[in-house]
């Protein structure tokens, strides 16, 4: 099995985390993040080991944990697309529920985005749709 950077994993772990922040491993969600993680990384993830993943993180004590070194090491714009692809996923399924809509907040945090990145992106998608 090929070698996956760290920093891969963090990303993917983050992209299920948002996945599962409503209780649910929703298709719609795993295909966004199938999407958009091979988009931010250059790989591919079969679906079924998508789901497999979130259904694993949803059965943690702590399954919206987000890495603490999420950010580490990227450049802000590979910190922006990690969010809008996080935002993504969120709106995959039609709309952001309030337990989306915090986990993004903590992520921008992890992500030490500024506020202005945040709104930018957030108001850019809502102009988007």
């Amino acid at each position: 099995m090929a070698s996956v950077p760290d920093h891969e994993h963090r990303v993917l772990d983050t992209l299920l985390a948002m996945v599962i922040a409503d209780g649910d491993v929703d298709p719609d969600e795993l295909s966004t993040v199938s999407k958009t993680y091979a988009e931010l990384t250059g790989t591919e993830v079969e679906m079924e080991t998508l789901e497999w993943r979130a259904r694993m993180r949803m059965a943690k004590s702590d399954p919206l944990a987000l890495p603490s070194n999420v950010g580490e090491g990227l450049e802000a714009d590979a910190k922006r697309r990690i969010f809008v692809a996080a935002l993504s996923i969120a709106e995959a399924d039609g709309f952001v529920l309030e337990e989306e809509e915090e986990l993004l907040t903590r992520l921008r945090g992890a992500l030490a985005l500024p506020e202005q990145t945040y709104r930018e992106v957030v108001e850019g998608r809502a102009a988007s749709h």
